[in-house]
């Protein structure tokens, strides 16, 4: 029992004391243990690609989900305000990577969520790439960075103005807020 425990104490010292590596002799006197500890896989899996395919196609699979998605979940863009609706149409429809609304969607496949319940989540994701949507507006203002061009494209505050684009991004944050609310409670989330 006693040599187990200095044992132990040995390789807990080794094993926190990272910026100054074991000697050899250090880490033979350590025992088995340490040394196949070492050796150990950082994966259980070696290919993290989806049982599907590549991992790209998975990817551009999620984007033209989320694509098709986002502008049905906005007022058209002919609704009233229309500088407001079609600045927010403009900004969030706008050619992007949507790799956040992608990897929302890559967690809930790993918690399980599939059928009807994966619809309210693709809503989900959706309402985070408006929060996305929302800062790129904020942060390309005169105010902030004053860009010109956001993806190849002129900016909102440069194509609808800069008071039609403060509300938009306004209005996407609180649309995202809403989206968020009723998908948590169709899904029956509880804090």
């Amino acid at each position: 029992g006693l040599r187990c425990l200095r044992h132990r104490r040995r390789c807990g010292r080794l094993l926190l004391n990272i910026s100054n590596p074991p000697s050899p002799r250090e880490f033979n006197r350590a025992g088995p243990s340490f040394r196949s500890f070492s050796r150990m896989p950082l994966s259980p899996s070696p290919d993290p690609r989806p049982s599907g395919g590549s991992g790209l196609a998975a990817l551009s699979e999620l984007r033209a989900r989320v694509d098709q998605r986002l502008p049905l979940l906005l007022k058209r863009a002919d609704e009233r305000p229309t500088d407001v609706h079609a600045a927010m149409h403009y900004a969030l429809t706008g050619p992007g990577k949507r790799v956040r609304p992608a990897l929302t969607l890559l967690v809930a496949d790993l918690f399980g969520v599939r059928g009807a319940r994966s619809e309210r989540v693709l809503d989900i994701a959706c309402a985070v790439e408006m929060v996305h949507a929302c800062s790129l507006i904020l942060d390309d203002l005169p105010s902030m960075d004053n860009a010109a061009l956001r993806r190849g494209r002129a900016t909102v505050h440069r194509t609808f103005g800069e008071a039609p684009a403060l509300l938009a991004a306004l209005a996407l944050l609180n649309r995202g807020y809403e989206v968020v609310a009723e998908s948590a409670h169709h899904l029956g989330l509880k804090r």
